[in-house]
């Protein structure tokens, strides 16, 4: 389970990119003049309960965000280098930065199985979730485990692909970070979640389970301790393997010129030479398709921004480098969270038996709702990969990749059988001394000569292998009469188009005098389809 990362930067002038934060420049203001002020923008984005199994927030607080006045009747004011506006920062919150980090970049990863990208969603979180949690599932033989992020809607979009066909994913993303703050370790709980906590029971066990579980519904498994605040645009591109493999590009080909592309319309970057690499790739193997319209299974996801901003596809739409730049300008008075850091819920409270009891209603909880996804039995002539999990792999040869893919279109396996022959006439005197030669291609097979028979049965059958019929599909059958070898004569010959068929397909030829029953079967290799093994033909794993 790996990812391949690339970054694609802008030109030096035209990026924004200053990784310091701005030291906050904060006063302590009266009750008048709290009141004249807003919040700072996403003051209530922290301290939010979230289930880790979704990476949804839950829009429940665990504490009171809306309060600002201390006991002496003063709040924190503080200047906001992005708004230039003085702007409140409530109670429970404390180091408010502006942060000046906003890379107009594209980023770029490859994730080789659905669930390497489940796990990937929650790399948004900046800690171990797990720390202070029991005991959690770990990957064994044969078993793949994915816990964070496991129901997230990038989860489970790619969950359900993997069902359909063999796939990989690409993800390109922007981000921008400009505001970052913690929560005070002795901040006011909120009432509804201090009765909640107060009401657990003293014990944890199947009968009191549910009351834990409500708690759990409600709040989630942890709450956001530290935030930054920004926006994301992440756009979740599934290629289908084998797909790609008949198209002659790689993964790492359509991740890095869908990062291009991105770009390019994002930003209007074209002057790198990857992007130059990528028209030529696009003009040879894509006939000048461009490879976002290529591959077009995708699943976008867009954290921060006005509301009447449209974000629809931002990333792979012409047109919409104005767009991606208003998006980026209302992430300053409208951010979301773009990083966090977590701590689970058990940790608020202060009695010893319902801390305990509520760890383990969190930890069976996790349990419960992760990936454990049993790996298949692999199909007849591959077998399980020892470098990653859950993925079948084939001994490569001419027509196989090791991934189990087919080399190329076209690819069957041929095989044809000679039955009989009747009313054949070779000689004068004697009768037939009949034999059948057939050719494919460059390949050529026989049956044995049956003599003085004008109705011989051959019954033979004849392998021609794996064949591609895309480069010929011609099949030449010659009926001869046996003499002397140089004197031989011929009683006829008849050519047909091999296509698929669904099994054995019968036939019955006139020669000159009399006729010959022969069959053949054409079926296209795993990984393909269509009546000339053109189609890419789906394969799940």
């Amino acid at each position: 389970m790996r990812f391949q990362s690339a970054c694609l930067l802008l030109p030096l002038g035209t990026v924004l990119l200053f990784l310091s934060s701005a030291d906050a420049q904060c006063f302590s203001g009266t009750r008048e003049e709290c009141k004249d002020v807003d919040f700072i923008p996403g003051h209530n984005l922290g301290g939010e309960g979230l289930d880790i199994t979704t990476l949804t927030r839950k829009g429940a607080y665990v504490f009171k965000m809306e309060t600002t006045l201390n006991s002496n009747n003063n709040c924190t004011i503080c200047k906001n280098i992005w708004t230039g506006m003085d702007e409140k920062v409530p109670l429970a919150i404390v180091d408010w930065r502006s942060l000046r980090r906003c890379k107009q970049s594209v980023t770029s990863k490859l994730y080789e199985s659905s669930v390497s990208l489940a796990s990937s969603t929650s790399n948004g979180v900046s800690n171990d979730w797990k720390v202070g949690l029991g005991v959690m599932p770990k990957p064994g033989f044969g078993m793949e485990v994915a816990l964070s992020g496991s129901r997230s809607k990038l989860a489970e979009y790619a969950m359900g692909k993997a069902k359909t066909d063999k796939y990989s994913f690409s993800s390109q993303e922007v981000f921008c970070s400009y505001y970052r703050y913690r929560m005070k370790r002795t901040a006011e709980l909120t009432p509804q979640f201090s009765t909640l906590l107060n009401s657990l029971p003293l014990h944890y066990n199947s009968v009191t389970k549910p009351q834990f579980w409500q708690l759990i519904d409600i709040y989630g498994t942890h709450y956001i301790r530290e935030v930054q605040l920004g926006g994301r645009i992440r756009e979740v591109t599934a290629l289908k393997s084998c797909e790609l493999t008949l198209d002659a590009v790689t993964n790492d080909e359509v991740k890095d010129c869908l990062g291009v592309e991105a770009s390019v319309m994002a930003f209007g970057v074209q002057a790198s030479s990857m992007y130059k690499k990528c028209t030529e790739v696009k003009k040879k193997r894509l006939s000048e398709h461009t490879f976002s319209d290529k591959f077009s299974e995708r699943e976008v996801e867009v954290i921060g921004g006005g509301r009447d901003t449209d974000v629809s596809d931002l990333l792979f739409s012409s047109a919409h480098t104005r767009k991606v730049k208003i998006w980026m300008e209302s992430l300053k008075t409208n951010p979301d969270i773009i990083s966090y850091s977590l701590a689970p819920l058990h940790q608020l409270t202060r009695s010893q038996p319902k801390k305990n009891n509520l760890k383990k209603a969190i930890t069976d909880y996790i349990t419960e709702r992760a990936i454990q996804h049993k790996c298949p039995s692999c199909p007849s002539g591959s077998f399980p990969s020892q470098r990653e999990k859950c993925k079948c792999i084939c001994i490569a040869n001419p027509y196989m990749t090791d991934s189990c893919c087919p080399k190329e279109r076209g690819l069957g396996q041929l095989t044809v059988g000679i039955v009989y022959g009747r009313g054949l006439w070779g000689d004068y005197i004697t009768q037939t001394d009949g034999y059948v030669k057939v050719f494919f291609q460059r390949k050529e097979q026989r049956t044995g000569v049956i003599n003085n028979n004008n109705n011989p049965n051959w019954n033979a059958h004849f392998n021609f292998g794996i064949v591609n019929i895309l480069q010929d599909n011609n099949l030449r059958v010659e009926v001869w009469d046996a003499d002397y070898g140089w004197d031989d004569d011929n009683l006829g010959t008849f050519t047909i188009q091999v296509q698929t068929t669904k099994g054995f397909q019968e036939e019955i030829k006139f020669l000159k005098h009399g006729s010959i029953k022969f069959n053949f079967k054409f079926q296209c290799i795993k990984g393909l389809k269509g009546s000339r093994c053109e189609e890419h033909s789906s394969q799940t794993v």
